[in-house]
């Protein structure tokens, strides 16, 4: 998960997502089966039922981050640092527009700029 948020793939991330629950999934189901062994047979549905909103939980949060990159979405808070950029850059006197998508694993952006005439 951490590399993918340094390159910004949503899929390794969400793949790392999956890596992490299949791995607290054993561990419950291992805890339930020994709850279970203990004479305490409900365990086993519980744990089912928390095992399960806890994948629910993660398909939700993966799926949001994967349909947002495949419908070019950004983080709302990168335009601005762009336009902020921008503006503080030698030569623009304003900053009208910011545009940003991804592309593959690449952000594009473009932005409608007034420069000083004497550049």
């Amino acid at each position: 998960m951490k590399i993918g948020k340094e390159i910004g793939s949503a899929a390794l991330v969400a793949d790392g997502h999956h890596a992490r629950v299949g791995g607290l999934t054993s561990l419950a189901v291992l805890f339930g089966a020994n709850v279970v062994w203990l004479g305490y047979p409900l365990a086993g549905p519980i744990v089912g039922l928390v095992i399960s909103a806890a994948i629910l939980r993660i398909v939700v949060e993966a799926s949001k981050s994967v349909f947002s990159r495949l419908l070019d979405g950004v983080e709302v808070e990168v335009p601005d640092e762009a336009r902020n950029v921008a503006a503080v850059t030698d030569g623009v006197r304003e900053v009208a527009e910011v545009r940003m998508r991804w592309l593959w694993h690449k952000m594009l952006a473009e932005a409608n700029i007034a420069l000083d005439p004497g550049l």
